[in-house]
């Protein structure tokens, strides 16, 4: 698989009046918008060395208080991340499921938000 398309889904929509005005539309599924991969990339590698450098302050026994503060900007960094990766999706999957004639895909969909949504209540 390519970093752009997972699947394609054709559904038919109506052109116009009459039986033959219908066309099959193409709805690509990216797994992830390119510019939403690569910021996603920059920031992970951001936090990457943040991480590091919490781990670093740990090792030479910073201040507890001071420790907890940017594991709490590392957690907030990744709750941005996760928001850049669910918009993506709404936007590509979502949408092609939603626009697709496959009722199982749309429930799967569905059922998927429904888990992230419970998760991220859960935190």
């Amino acid at each position: 698989m390519t970093d752009f398309f997972s699947y394609v889904i054709f559904y038919p929509y109506p052109l116009g009046e009459g039986k033959n005005n219908i066309k099959l539309k193409i709805i690509f599924c990216k797994f992830m918008k390119p510019a939403v991969k690569k910021e996603c990339l920059k920031r992970m590698s951001y936090l990457k060395g943040h991480l590091d450098g919490i781990k670093k302050m740990v090792e030479n026994d910073a201040y507890c208080i001071d420790v907890i503060k940017q594991n709490k900007a590392v957690i907030n960094a990744l709750h941005k991340v996760n928001e850049l990766i669910l918009g993506s999706h709404f936007d590509t999957c979502v949408v092609s499921a939603a626009l697709g004639r496959s009722k199982k895909k749309q429930q799967s969909m569905v059922q998927e938000l429904m888990g992230i949504y419970k998760t991220s209540n859960k935190i």
